[in-house]
């Protein structure tokens, strides 16, 4: 099996959206792998120099200013419910290194939740309280 350094990635809502966070982390040469089955929190699968910092970098460049926690995982210390396929996924030997022209391929992409209904509401949320401030500011 091929060692790698893993870690939990929770990252609060884009305002302009995951798809650069999801770009970045199906594409960038230190990831090798990563899964999400909750909303916003991923499981990386890294090359084993990789720092937590070195993540916070990747992930800090498509979304800067975006609050997110990174955190090494042990993979014999963690407990959890998750889907058997995840599991599954935790204890598989992680894809060999990426190429720096890498694509990633469907099943990889499939990992990834697309979150389009979470981030629609998120972004009727933010409107809704850009208008109650306007109309707020608009009495005083």
């Amino acid at each position: 099996m091929t060692t790698v350094a893993v870690f939990s990635l929770t990252i609060a809502p884009p305002p302009e959206g995951i798809n650069r966070l999801h770009r970045a982390l199906l594409t960038h040469g230190r990831i090798r792998d990563v899964l999400s089955e909750i909303p916003y929190s991923y499981i990386v699968k890294c090359e084993t120099d990789t720092t937590a910092g070195q993540l916070a970098d990747i992930v800090s460049a498509p979304l800067p200013g975006t609050k997110f926690f990174v955190a090494q995982l042990h993979p014999e210390r963690i407990a959890g419910f998750l889907s058997d396929a995840a599991r599954e996924w935790m204890e598989a030997p992680a894809p060999p290194p990426r190429s720096p022209d890498h694509e990633p391929d469907a099943e990889a992409i499939l990992r990834l939740p697309m979150l389009a209904g979470l981030e629609y509401a998120a972004t009727i949320r933010r409107h809704s309280e850009r208008l109650l401030h306007h109309q707020t500011e608009g009495h005083a």
